[in-house]
C-alpha cells in the first residue's frame, strides 16, 4: 500500500516558541498519527545534538515531541499532523536536514496559506503536503553523512555540495576553507565514506550534468561550465568514461522524442 493511500486528514499548523523561556511541554504523537515538525528558524535540541533551520524531525505513535531550545534563539516550526489508517509503520527516518532554504520557505508559505483557503481539496491537500515531506526527508536522507560522520566531514560535504558547480571548487580550495591540510581531508572521505574528496565533487557534478541534459537545451560548452567543469572538452571525456556514453547520445536518450521515434 502507498503511504499517501492511508491518510485520512491533515492539521496545519505555524508554531513559535517562547521567547522567555528555553523549554516547552514535550507532547506524545498519538495512535495512528505521524506527527512532523519542519524548523524554520532557530533550533532545537534532540538527544544531545543542536538542529537549526531546515531540520525535519517526524514522529510516529508513541514518540515525543520537539521542546527543548536556547533561551536566545527560541525555533519556530510548520507542524503538520496526519491522521494515519493502519496497519502502520515507519516509513521515514526521524531527524534529517532540508537544506534548500528558499525551497523549504516556499513549501511553507504555500501550505500554510492552502491550508486556511477554503477552495482547496482537504483530501488532496493532505496527500501533496505529506508526499512534498516524504520526498524532501527521501533526498536528504539519501544525501546525509553515515551515523557518527565527524562534524568536519558533515561541514566539508556540505562546502561542496554548495559549491560543486564553481571551477575554482577544488580538493585544495575546500581543505584551505576548512582550515586543514589536504592529507588531512584526504583520510577524513577515506575513512568515513570510502572515497576521495575529488570522486566525490566530481559525481556531484556528473549528477547535475545529467539532469540539465535531460531537462534543458543548453549547448555542450554552457553546461559545462554551469556544473563547474573547466571546458567542453574536460567535461565531454569525462561523462563518457563515467557513463559509457557521450553527453549528447544521454540527452537524446532522456527525451521525448527518444519514446515516441523508438
Amino acid at each position: 500500500m502507498h503511504p499517501s493511500d492511508q491518510i485520512q486528514s491533515l492539521r496545519l499548523f505555524y508554531y513559535i516558541a517562547p521567547s522567555n523561556r528555553s523549554e516547552v511541554t514535550a507532547a506524545p504523537v498519538g495512535e495512528n498519527t505521524e506527527y512532523v515538525e519542519l524548523v524554520t528558524r532557530g533550533g532545537v535540541f534532540y538527544g544531545d545534538q543542536y538542529h537549526g533551520p531546515g531540520t525535519i524531525f517526524w514522529h510516529f505513535p508513541g514518540e515525543m515531541t520537539i521542546h527543548r531550545y536556547k533561551q536566545e534563539s527560541p525555533y519556530e516550526c510548520l507542524a503538520a499532523l496526519f491522521t494515519i489508517k493502519g496497519p502502520h509503520k515507519r516509513i521515514a527516518p526521524p531527524v534529517v536536514l532540508w537544506n534548500a532554504q528558499r525551497e523549504l520557505q516556499k513549501f511553507v508559505d504555500e501550505s500554510l496559506r492552502a491550508f486556511h483557503d477554503d477552495s482547496y481539496d482537504r483530501e488532496i491537500l493532505a496527500y501533496s503536503v505529506h508526499a512534498r515531506l516524504l520526498s524532501a526527508t527521501y533526498n536528504a536522507a539519501r544525501i546525509q553523512p553515515p551515523s557518527g560522520t565527524p562534524k568536519l566531514l558533515e561541514q566539508a560535504l556540505l562546502l561542496l555540495d554548495q559549491g560543486y558547480n564553481k571551477t575554482g571548487m577544488s580538493v585544495a580550495s575546500l581543505a584551505e576553507e576548512l582550515c586543514i591540510s589536504v592529507p588531512h581531508l584526504h583520510m577524513l572521505f577515506r575513512k568515513h565514506l570510502g572515497e576521495t574528496p575529488h570522486q566525490r565533487l566530481l559525481a556531484r557534478r556528473l549528477q547535475e550534468a545529467r539532469n540539465l541534459l535531460a531537462t534543458s537545451n543548453q549547448n555542450m560548452k554552457e553546461l559545462a561550465f554551469e556544473c563547474g567543469f573547466s571546458n567542453a572538452e574536460h567535461f565531454c571525456r569525462t561523462f563518457k568514461e563515467r557513463f559509457g556514453m557521450t553527453p549528447g547520445e544521454y540527452r537524446r536518450k532522456n527525451t521525448p522524442d527518444s519514446i515516441t521515434n523508438g
